[in-house]
């Protein structure tokens, strides 16, 4: 019976001493671990705006993927489809700037086949935060069969500095 009464009172010690030592240390990993993982949050909250302080480039406008108005990835294929000659097919498009400063666009250059035309170019253009510059291409052809070509636009976006749009359409008569 003494035994288990200083068994007991030495459980009881023991349990009091764990406690004791979870408080005094336990607390400050606790905290040492939450602190951590705010640190962490932190840097990866940072990193999350890849775009702070750059220009962003976003196009909007008629895809052969998507058939109707909407926003363009690099690479795009954009068809003109059937053009009757001598009737001009015009497709507008729109750069705007998602990014937090202000996105200048050098040129927009169309190569390939010349039945391709920017009736009015805006490059070189200035593009402020959340504004927005409407480009057209125009496709004119007198002979029949089918045309490709490619659209560039150059700008200081630091991940698409070169955004290509490809170009198709056929001309019939």
């Amino acid at each position: 019976m003494i035994y288990g009464n200083l068994f007991q009172l030495g459980d009881i010690s023991l349990l009091k001493y764990q406690i004791l030592q979870l408080r005094r240390y336990g607390l400050k990993r606790l905290f040492g671990f939450i602190f951590i993982l705010l640190l962490i949050s932190m840097v990866f909250m940072s990193c999350e705006d890849v775009n702070n302080g750059s220009p962003d480039i976003s196009i909007t406008g008629k895809s052969e993927a998507s058939g109707d108005d909407g926003s363009l990835s690099n690479g795009d294929l954009i068809d003109f489809g059937n053009v009757y000659s001598p009737i001009d097919e015009d497709l507008s498009f729109t750069i705007g700037n998602a990014g937090d400063s202000d996105l200048t666009v050098s040129s927009i250059v169309l190569s390939g086949s010349d039945v391709y035309s920017l009736p009015t170019n805006p490059a070189p253009v200035n593009i402020p935060v959340g504004e927005e510059q409407v480009f057209i291409i125009r496709f004119t052809s007198d002979i029949t069969g089918a045309r490709t070509g490619t659209v560039t636009i150059n700008s200081d976006d630091p991940d698409e500095s070169s955004f290509q749009l490809s170009l198709t359409g056929y001309a019939t008569s």
